[in-house]
């Protein structure tokens, strides 16, 4: 799990992601980023209502994609700001799937 000090809390910043920031899609996810100068990267999970209906499912795949996160957060180059979006797929995925797909993600930058 992220440390509370790692995890993008302010909607401002969230909505700044996500109208200004790049973006890369998987067939499970899609990662949005922005370069940041606030001097560590954040990040957070946002998982859509339409996806998951009822809250335990939406909430095993927020922990999900933040264990994720957790485990590639020290691969950063730079200070970023980044959202995963879960998709559809999220759910049928397998978590090393997940990993490896991310994994690629990571090496691109």
């Amino acid at each position: 799990m992220l440390k509370k000090t790692e995890r993008i809390k302010k909607s401002e910043l969230i909505s700044l992601v996500l109208s200004k920031g790049q973006s890369w899609r998987s067939a499970d996810f899609i990662l949005k980023y922005l370069d940041s100068n606030l001097g560590t990267s954040l990040f957070t999970v946002i998982v859509p209502k339409k996806l998951f209906k009822t809250v335990v499912q939406k909430n095993k795949y927020r922990r999900r994609g933040m264990s994720l996160l957790a485990k590639r957060k020290d691969q950063q180059k730079k200070d970023r700001l980044l959202l995963l979006l879960p998709g559809p797929n999220f759910l049928k995925a397998k978590f090393a799937d997940l990993e490896k797909e991310l994994n690629r993600f990571f090496k691109q930058l």
